[in-house]
């Protein structure tokens, strides 16, 4: 393995085909945020560096076409070069492979990864070059042997760092793996799967036993207990859950879900408590609470009452507030749906005498729909003339049959 923490210009680091892989991957949440819905890989599998960009092509009008520009700029930091100008003229996106390529042979700080924006617009997030080498390249960052299949999009921090960087750093053969479906187990011999929460819960519900040359990373969301049985069950050779973020890159890492997480070597602990870069000094701000307990520390549940819902964070109080706008609606309250794997959101609705909840419930996914992203939209609705509370009024559970 390389020394990660080198000042080799990034082309040393990553090849066009990683390259491609995030610009494609830009390009794919693009479409789908402006089309509202998730798009199926087989809408997206036959793109590659002879694709063209507009209509014809991927699927990008003169103003889209804008927008994806700004994105991919921002990711690679062209503006630091004056390279962002040139994607503008070309319209192939091995075109934009060879701009971004020589953008990063000539030298940028590192990468810019936009938050889901899910409390509001979407927040780009730097990485430095040296700290994202620093974490990609440590020893025994990335178990196993064999190639990396990622399940997670290459241009969130997450899959560029575990499904890219790391690989690359190990001489690995990598894959965007979205396009094979779920793996399972009787399929792979050897090799590493990357995956949030909801991915591992379909593979160790459906797949029997893995090879123990298979090994399993996963980050993106809080893992439960239910999903640590799967693992032990299943015979995977190693198993890591990575906890982070986007604003933080990788934080901690464990190896048992009854354990906590050991904080990764590019961090230290400060004297006032918080968890610091060894690079610079500077304090992460963390989105969740932390309980230290000697060297490892637990996650305690978010500072802004956000949950994960296929790696993705959501917001219940963001998705009450679309509810409460559909007239006919009283209140409304959201959770994860504990009876679904991989967990979904649920909504109780409080309705207004007299409406029709069958009529409501359609134009309530319909408002979904329009207004919400996939991972924020209920999928199972119970209606009741008043939201469920125990005998203090607090909220309580309820169940969907």
């Amino acid at each position: 393995m390389r020394d990660a923490a080198c000042d080799a210009p990034l082309s040393d680091c990553l090849e066009r085909a990683d390259i491609g892989r995030v610009i494609l991957s830009i390009a794919i949440a693009e479409r789908e945020r402006l089309e509202g819905r998730s798009l199926a890989p087989g809408c997206w599998a036959g793109w590659n560096e002879d694709s063209l960009i507009d209509e014809a092509g991927i699927g990008f009008d003169s103003l889209a076409r804008l927008v994806l520009v700004a994105r991919v700029s921002r990711f690679f930091a062209l503006h630091e070069i004056g390279s962002e100008d040139y994607l503008v003229l070309e319209n192939r996106v091995g075109g934009w492979v060879d701009i971004v390529a020589e953008t990063l042979r000539r030298g940028t700080s590192g990468i810019s990864v936009q938050t889901s924006g899910s409390t509001g617009e979407p927040k780009d997030c730097a990485h430095s070059w040296r700290d994202l080498l620093a974490e990609a390249g440590e020893a025994g960052f990335l178990p196993g042997s064999g190639p990396v299949l990622s399940l997670v999009p290459p241009h969130h921090l997450y899959g560029f760092l575990w499904g890219i960087l790391a690989p690359r750093l190990a001489g690995r053969a990598s894959e965007d793996a979205r396009t094979r479906g779920v793996p399972d187990g009787a399929g792979l011999a050897e090799g590493t799967i990357i995956a949030c929460p909801a991915h591992w819960a379909v593979m160790l519900e459906g797949a029997g036993r893995f090879a123990p040359e298979i090994t399993g990373v996963c980050s993106g969301g809080p893992s439960d207990d239910a999903l640590w049985r799967g693992v032990r069950r299943a015979g995977l050779g190693a198993f890591v859950e990575i906890y982070g973020s986007t604003e933080t890159a990788g934080v901690g890492r464990r190896r048992d879900g009854a354990s906590g997480f050991a904080l990764l070597p590019r961090l230290e602990w400060g004297a006032d408590g918080c968890i610091r870069r060894r690079s610079d000094g500077a304090a992460l701000q963390l989105q969740d609470h932390i309980r230290r307990e000697g060297a490892l520390f637990h996650v305690d549940g978010r500072r802004d009452a956000g949950v994960q819902v296929g790696g993705v964070n959501v917001f219940p109080e963001t998705i009450r507030s679309v509810l409460r706008a559909e007239p006919g609606v009283r209140d409304a309250a959201l959770r994860l749906d504990a009876e679904l794997r991989p967990s979904r959101l649920k909504a109780f609705v409080a309705v207004a005498d007299g409406t029709d909840r069958a009529a409501l419930e359609d134009r309530l996914r319909a408002r979904c729909a329009a207004k919400l992203t996939p991972p924020e939209r209920p999928v199972r609705f119970r209606f009741g003339a008043d939201l469920p509370r125990n005998a203090l009024g607090k909220l309580t559970d309820w169940d969907c049959a």
